[in-house]
């Protein structure tokens, strides 16, 4: 079954996104984590990779960035897409995702609704159109 994983720490947007998840039904699991560390061991531990990563910037512990660059460093986890996922419309958040190789940078949806819609676009792309080698 194919995974995505959400690195939030935000327990109200976590629930949203659950909420939305539940409520489409999709051919996907949801995983969730509220910190880098619990993320990074997760994968450390884990045989299967997910499909698609959504990354926030600001986690406590490690960072989204540096959480990013591991997961572009490592041969085995280079190639998950990873879509940062942030309340941060700043300019050099933004360059800087992309020069750790993120695939994607998305401002957080606002509201349930367009967290749904936001659910859809991931399953839909990154799950179903979206290859990788």
């Amino acid at each position: 079954m194919k995974r995505i994983l959400l690195v939030e720490d935000n327990p109200d947007y976590q629930l949203f996104f659950k909420l939305k998840f539940d409520e489409l039904a999709l051919d996907a699991k949801l995983l969730t984590f509220s910190d880098g560390f619990s993320f990074l061991t997760h994968l450390a531990e884990e045989a299967c990779l997910p499909s698609v990563i959504l990354l926030d910037l600001d986690l406590p512990g490690i960072s989204g960035f540096d959480i990013l660059e591991r997961l572009k460093i490592d041969p085995k986890l280079k190639k998950i897409p990873v879509v940062i996922l942030s309340s941060s419309e700043c300019k050099p958040d933004i360059e800087k995702s992309y020069q750790l190789n993120a695939n994607s940078y998305v401002i957080k949806p606002i509201g349930l609704e367009a967290t749904g819609d936001f659910i859809n676009y991931v399953h839909k792309y990154w799950l179903n159109f979206n290859q990788v080698a």
